[in-house]
């Protein structure tokens, strides 16, 4: 409970004015100065003893939702108490910045529940800055007395929690073809034009049968053509993301394996970022994409490896509450099948061996290193290993990169 400032100017008021009446001894000032305290001790207690019983219940449309992605929250109202409630101002408390939601007039509320007048729903947009897992609520209520001399403060509600996944950024068309070890090209990314044949044909590579030629595709082209779509039977992709603390130099906070973490880093931010919409890419594109973390496990699989069944939602919702963990010591996984895609910003020497090692002869291998450059040591040694290495930052769209990825890709392959 405080005074308003009208409260305050009342009774600053009565008193210069008892003080006054005293000095002058004027019995009609000293009766204006009592008058006067007692409103504001009166507007105190009708605001502290006033029967005030809400309740409250909060949704999100749509939920779970992306980052910046704006989501509408609803917030069901409802007066219990036997007497009507005081003209209300409400806010919903957030977990980040400006730490509440502006504040809302809301009318009396009847205290008849048969009435319409009883209940409210009140809504607000909320755009959240970055995925996780948030707890929104509970409903500040301020209210005050008739005379607006008092104004009292009471939460109603719990909190929600709102799961933010990360920003799924679709990756642009490409035409990157990755060369398997048996000489099969396999698609990532289709990149015809034209009419329905040019959509399921590409030309023909070396390793390609003979029987998948398509001879009408041929014949308009003037080259061997082969179809596609027959070459896409369930390839496999892996992407590795580092998930270790030590990984990211621009880290704060602590990581636990036990109370779990509040460390943000921007860098790896990017990286779960760039997992999502690699992932929901190869997925969608026909591969059976495996994901490989440093640590413990904490990402759901985008598909079963059996039935190929589709968990987009499972998998964006694992990564909604992936965090840095403090694990040391050299990962453990055997050698990826198919392409690998690795998503680092300054992996210890033995997470750095262990990745040089996931990659099996002649598959191709990819390095999104966030917050360095190619003349990075890491950059150096991963390139001459074999890996192509692309520099990012946590400003870097991953459509962005995955265009610079084509462009070598498709000079490498341009070149032979």
């Amino acid at each position: 409970m405080r005074l308003t400032p009208r409260g305050i100017i009342f009774l600053v008021a009565g008193g210069v004015f008892a003080i006054v009446a005293y000095l002058a001894g004027n019995s009609l000032l000293l009766l204006v100065a009592c008058l006067l305290v007692a409103l504001s001790i009166i507007a105190v207690l009708l605001a502290r003893f006033r029967s005030m019983r809400l309740v409250m219940a909060r949704s999100f449309s749509p939920s779970p939702v992306s980052a910046t992605t704006p989501t509408t929250v609803v917030l069901d109202t409802a007066n219990l108490a036997r007497i009507s409630s005081a003209p209300l101002f409400w806010n919903d408390t957030l977990p980040w910045r400006p730490l509440a939601t502006d504040p809302v007039h809301l009318r009396p509320l009847s205290s008849q529940s048969s009435d319409p007048r009883s209940r409210a729903r009140l809504t607000y947009t909320l755009t959240p800055p970055r995925r996780g897992v948030f707890r929104i609520g509970p409903l500040a209520i301020a209210y005050s007395d008739p005379f607006g001399l008092a104004v009292g403060f009471m939460t109603v509600g719990g909190k929600d929690e709102l799961v933010v996944t990360p920003h799924v950024t679709e990756l642009p068309q490409s035409g990157v073809w990755l060369e398997a070890p048996d000489g099969a090209a396999r698609l990532v990314q289709a990149s015809g034009v034209g009419n329905s044949d040019d959509l399921m044909t590409r030309e023909y590579r070396r390793g390609d049968a003979l029987r998948r030629v398509h001879w009408r595709a041929s014949a308009r082209h003037g080259e061997l053509m082969v179809r596609q779509e027959e070459q896409r039977a369930y390839p496999e992709a892996t992407i590795v993301i580092d998930t270790r603390e030590g990984g990211y130099g621009d880290h704060h906070g602590y990581a636990s394996l036990v109370t779990g973490s509040s460390v943000f880093s921007r860098d790896f931010e990017w990286a779960v970022t760039m997992l999502a919409s690699l992932g929901i890419h190869l997925h969608r594109e026909g591969f059976v994409v495996h994901v490989t973390e440093t640590s413990e496990r904490q990402v759901i699989e985008l598909a079963d490896a059996e039935s190929r069944v589709g968990r987009e939602n499972d998998f964006l919702l694992s990564l909604a509450s992936i965090h840095l963990t403090r694990e040391e010591g050299t990962p453990a996984a055997a050698p990826a099948e198919g392409p690998v895609f690795a998503i680092i910003s300054e992996p210890d020497r033995e997470t750095l061996e262990w990745l040089l090692g996931l990659r099996r002869p002649f598959e191709i291998g990819v390095v999104f290193l966030v917050g360095s450059d190619r003349e990075s040591d890491t950059a150096a040694e991963l390139s001459r290993s074999g890996w192509r290495v692309i520099p990012v930052d946590y400003r870097t769209s991953p459509a962005l990169a995955w265009r610079v990825l084509a462009e070598e890709l498709g000079a490498t392959s341009a070149g032979r």
